[in-house]
């Protein structure tokens, strides 16, 4: 987590405020009646600073392995990590080769550096690449990702302005577009993205909106490169984006990517045809923000499209594209016109989800504006339509400056010139039966199926539509499916928007990736094309980031077969039910209730077949969520053997809100079957199923909300569905009293990683047998050399403190490190809280990156007392206790905090809760500015960073999720923004801080102007400080110890 930043001013590690002397604890009352100490001698500043230094080596020492991969045979590990020599992270791997469960337990794996560094980053990062990494929470500096192909032999890493391709065969790193012909490439590159499974190596890749391929075949044999590129869309611009996720997309839903390979087809003619679900964005009449760019000498500012409460979101439109293998230029483009998909799904506000099923459909989970409604959506690709290359897909019909103020959905598009896409039988020369999407049909609805096609032609290299035909490939020993990326992180890992600290000092980092596709195999044979095989299979979901993430970020499936099968059965149904609009059920004056009672979230029934003859689809899940929203997640998979199941995750399990798996299968009545159940929950990220096992394995909190741990449980065949109980206390796999943070399980699940720590124990790398009778777990020497360098640090103490409502909070409490500082008697010993406060964040977790907190560590050096207290609203906790602080966001924070700080002046007699200072970035600014501005009695001063100040100016995505509309709950944002309560703002000066990056994009600079404003006209002090070149986080060295002293001091000057 901590990690060395630009400049590389590395002070020699020495133990942390060696020789601080402890404050002095002499009281006098002050004019306002608030006890105060007597100023006492303090560092100088170049002490102050080289403490500093000192200790926020600390940074460095949490540098924990993520991106933990195990290749396709399972003996070789990969994992990103930070090098202590300059605080880079690196790319490095372990040989498992002589591992089993016979190895002496003792045996220390090895790490080997891999790739130390890409040449393209040396010179620094684009504006593109800045923006990206941020919104993926990464590492400023070194590798932030690398995508395992080891069905080809491969790793890709992005280099921002190329792409290179390390080759795990021949241990070489080669610049893939290193001297490329053909299209120019204009501007950084981004999603590089492999075919999941042909002897060709098409790559993919995002540069100015548009997507690009090349054919990498062979490159390591020319590593001098010369790649012919071919520019696959021409509609991208600044305003159109096709194939890349918006700003929104990525902060708030964590999909990164808006492009899909396919599996491969075959036509009639054996050709190969490739074919990419991507989503084209429209952001022409979305607000603009301009801040000023990051070099404000410059005077010149930059754009961002980012809508507003209540305002247009972009327009996305969900398109196609295929080309033969032969010709990468011969590109054909279909689409879902937009009036077909809204006039279908009239809610349909948010693309989460998107990608390819196994039987080579679309799928999509899609959401409502408010996002309390969450549908998985199966369309057929017989739903998409040629686009008439006369005119274009993306004209839109709304001129600039005409209706801007209605919601996107309300923005009528024309029919667009498209023609049908036609449907024809190709020739099956295999004799084998094709069957359909539809799976078991009645005979009349085969006749007219029939029918159908008798009066369409295919497009052209498509088989019929929902009669899909696939490439087969000979079978490995052992597979994975990868549904998402390798490694995951806990929430806390993921911090959502706005950040909950100030990179590069408090920002866990989070490194999410696009999909690795799993190992693949030799290029079949053409006779081998119609062959129906049944395989096992394994898969893993993740990110972000990932990966989804999606994880995060993307959200793709890459198979390494593809064979004949009935992909889905879909059943008659009950079409997807109207909701009522969302605004209509709230009174524009009344204020909304809150959850912390009669929480209810449910399953829409009715999930199957919505019959319509314009645009048929199968629904997988449905849920509403009125008391909560949708947390969207990663946990999505269809199995691959023919079964027809897929199993999702939701949170309408139950009253706490608890997020589940659920099993779907198409024949089982009363729609899905619950997996597990209980009082906790499955975590957003982790999951990877033995299909061949019966087994699934994911990250979860049965042993508590502060730890994550590997657990599994069974997975009912289709037979077995109706006698299934759900599992209540699956098995746990991972070693008890920690965290285990990052995870992956080996192909052939022989095999599981895990990167863990607690309170007590620094990060450790280990891997271990999983199917063996007795567990063997061998260490990987990830040498630390920093951690002996560091001594006396304060280990805090993991408390469970109930408010006045008898709520449990889990708190962090750091003693001053002098050792009898509880024993004098008096109430001497101020309080420093960090807060965050926020949804989708977990603070306190029995995890070393606790201990790793530099400036709580200082604190203590010098006689403070420090808390961490996660309030309502926190996650992990289930849907019901996050969504307490639905639609009144800043009220319950504030009564949380004071209450648990209350509860911790009992427990320890000593603090002087008359001196205690709030500090938090962005929600935590926002949080630490409602503490003093609604009980300024209670909080001494209040340091704020890059704080939201009036949730209207904020994204639409996040604060309507929580709030709603302005228009709807009008009494949430003004009870919810700060100048509200500038007149109870503290008249003393110092108490009152804030810091803000000049071109913060996430929590524009608008934010503390607003504030600053209402402040001057109320005659109330402040203290300001800008730092320009800076955005959200803070990434250049002298801007963070700057930033850092003026902290430090702060607090010495107030408390």
């Amino acid at each position: 987590m901590w990690r060395q930043e630009s400049g590389g001013k590395n002070a020699p590690p020495a133990s942390i405020g060696g020789g601080a002397k402890l404050r002095g604890q002499n009281k006098k009352k002050g004019s306002a009646g608030e006890t105060q100490t007597v100023p006492v001698p303090k560092p100088s500043r170049e002490d102050l600073i080289n403490q500093i230094k000192s200790v926020f080596q600390l940074r460095l020492v949490y540098g924990k392995p993520t991106q933990i991969s195990f290749d396709s045979k399972g003996r070789k590990l990969y994992w990103l990590h930070t090098l202590h020599t300059n605080g880079r992270n690196a790319l490095f791997s372990t040989d498992l080769s002589p591992f089993d469960e016979t190895t002496n337990p003792q045996t220390e794996l090895r790490p080997e550096t891999v790739v130390s560094h890409l040449p393209s980053l040396q010179a620094g990062l684009s504006r593109e690449e800045q923006l990206s990494r941020d919104r993926k929470r990464r590492g400023a500096y070194g590798i932030s990702e690398y995508i395992p192909y080891f069905n080809h032999n491969c790793l890709v890493l992005p280099g921002d302005s190329t792409i290179y391709l390390y080759s795990t065969a021949r241990d070489v790193l080669i610049d893939v577009l290193k001297n490329s012909t053909g299209d120019a490439v204009p501007g950084p590159i981004s999603d590089p993205k492999m075919t999941p499974a042909t002897k060709t190596r098409l790559l993919s890749f995002i540069s100015k909106n548009n997507i690009y391929v090349c054919d990498t075949t062979g490159v390591e044999k020319n590593p001098d490169g010369g790649l012919t590129v071919h520019q696959l869309t021409k509609e991208g611009s600044r305003f159109i984006l096709c194939g890349a996720a918006d700003y929104q997309i990525q902060e708030e839903f964590s999909r990164y990517s808006g492009y899909w390979w396919a599996p491969p087809v075959v036509n009639s003619d054996s050709d190969i045809i490739h074919r990419i679900l991507y989503l084209s964005t429209d952001e022409t009449h979305t607000d603009r923000v301009e801040i000023p760019s990051l070099d404000p000498t410059k005077q010149t500012c930059e754009s961002f499209s980012i809508p507003h409460p209540g305002r247009p979101n972009p327009v996305v439109t969900v398109c196609m594209l295929s080309f033969p293998e032969a010709d990468l230029s011969d590109v054909t483009y279909y689409h879902v016109p937009l009036e077909t998909l809204q006039g279908n799904i009239p809610w349909l506000e948010y693309i989460s989800k998107a990608g390819w099923t196994p039987g080579g459909d679309v799928y999509l989970e899609v959401l409502d504006r408010m996002q309390e409604r969450v549908a998985l959506l199966v369309v057929p690709i017989r739903n998409f339509e040629k686009v008439d290359e006369e005119k274009s897909a993306y004209a839109r019909s709304v001129a600039p400056g005409e209706n801007y103020a209605a919601p996107s959905k309300s923005l009528h598009l024309p029919a667009l010139g498209v023609e049908a896409v036609p449907q024809a039988v190709p020739d099956d020369s295999s004799g084998n039966k094709l069957i359909s999407f539809d799976g078991d049909m009645s005979e009349q609805q085969q006749q007219q199926q029939q029918q159908q096609q008798q009066q369409h032609h295919p497009p052209e290299g498509f088989p019929v539509p929902g009669q899909p035909v696939y490439l087969h490939h000979h079978h490995h020993h052992h597979h994975m499916h990868f549904h998402h990326h390798f490694h995951h992180h806990i929430p806390f890992h993921y911090p959502p928007p706005p950040y909950p600290y100030p990179p590069p000092y408090d920002v866990p980092p989070v490194i999410l990736g696009p999909p690795p596709p799993p190992p693949g195999f030799p290029y079949p044979d053409p006779s081998q094309f119609y062959h129906h095989h049944h395989h096992h299979h394994i898969m893993q979901s993740h990110h972000h980031h990932h990966h989804h993430h999606h994880h995060h970020h993307h959200h793709q499936h890459h198979h390494h077969h593809h064979h004949l099968m009935d992909p889905m059965h879909i059943p008659q149904g009950i079409p997807l039910q109207q909701p009522p609009m969302v605004n209509d059920d709230v009174e524009k004056n009344k204020e909304p209730q809150g959850t912390a009672t009669g929480y209810s979230a449910r399953p829409v029934p009715g999930c199957g077949l919505v019959e319509s003859k314009a645009f048929p689809y199968q629904v997988i899940r449905e849920d509403v969520f009125p008391d909560g929203w949708v947390n969207v997640s990663e946990i999505l998979y269809f199995f691959k053997d023919g079964s027809k199941r897929v199993l999702f995750e939701s949170e309408a399990s139950g009253r706490g809100g608890y997020r589940h798996l659920f099993l779907y299968h198409p024949t089982r009545e009363g729609g899905a079957l619950q997996i597990t159940t209980g009082e906790w929950q499955v975590d957003k990220r982790g999951l990877w199923i033995d299909e061949a096992g019966g087994r699934v394995y994911f990250s979860a909190t049965v042993d508590g909300w502060t730890e994550q741990h590997l657990y599994s449980a069974p997975v009912p065949s289709v037979s077995e569905m109706s006698s299934y109980r759900p599992c209540r206390a699956p098995k746990r796999l991972s070693g008890a009293g920690m965290t285990h943070s990052s995870l992956s399980i080996s192909g052939d699940c022989a095999f599981f990683a895990s990167c863990h720590s607690s309170l007590k124990s620094p990060p450790g790398l280990t891997v271990s047998t999983l199917k063996a009778q007795h567990t063997v777990s061998l260490s990987v020497s990830l040498r630390f050399p920093l951690y002996s360098n560091f001594r006396q640090l304060t280990t805090p103490k993991l408390l469970y403190v109930k408010n006045r409502s008898g709520v449990g909070l889990q708190t962090a409490f750091y003693p001053p490190s002098q050792p009898d500082w509880a024993s004098k008697g008096k109430a001497t010993t101020p309080l420093v809280v960090l807060v965050y406060g926020g949804t989708e964040v977990q603070q306190v977790i029995n995890d070393y990156r606790l201990v790793c907190q530099p400036r709580l560590q200082m604190l203590c050096r010098y006689g403070y007392a420090c808390a961490i207290i996660d309030n309502q609203g926190s996650s992990r906790r289930g849907n019901c206790f996050e969504a307490s602080v639905k639609h009144k966001l800043g009220q319950l924070e504030v009564q949380d905090q004071v209450e648990a700080i209350e509860e911790l002046g009992k427990i320890y007699p000593a603090l002087d809760l008359s001196r205690i200072a709030v500090y938090g970035w962005s929600y935590g600014g926002y949080l630490a500015l409602m503490c003093l501005g609604t009980r300024p009695d209670f909080f001494k001063m209040a340091l704020a960073g890059a704080p939201v100040i009036d949730w209207s100016l904020y994204n639409c995505a996040y604060t309507e999720r929580y709030l709603g509309t302005p228009d709807h709950n009008p009494q949430g944002y003004q009870k919810g923004k700060i100048t509200e309560y500038v007149s109870n703002f503290p008249g003393e000066r110092d108490r009152l801080v804030l810091f803000h990056g000049l071109s913060d994009e996430n929590v524009h600079t608008a934010h503390t102007f607003a504030l600053i404003q209402s402040l001057i006209r109320a005659a109330k002090p402040y203290k300001l400080q800008i730092y320009p070149g800076e955005r959200h986080g803070l990434k250049n060295t002298d801007v963070s110890f700057h930033h850092e002293r003026e902290w430090f001091e702060s607090i010495f000057n107030c408390l």
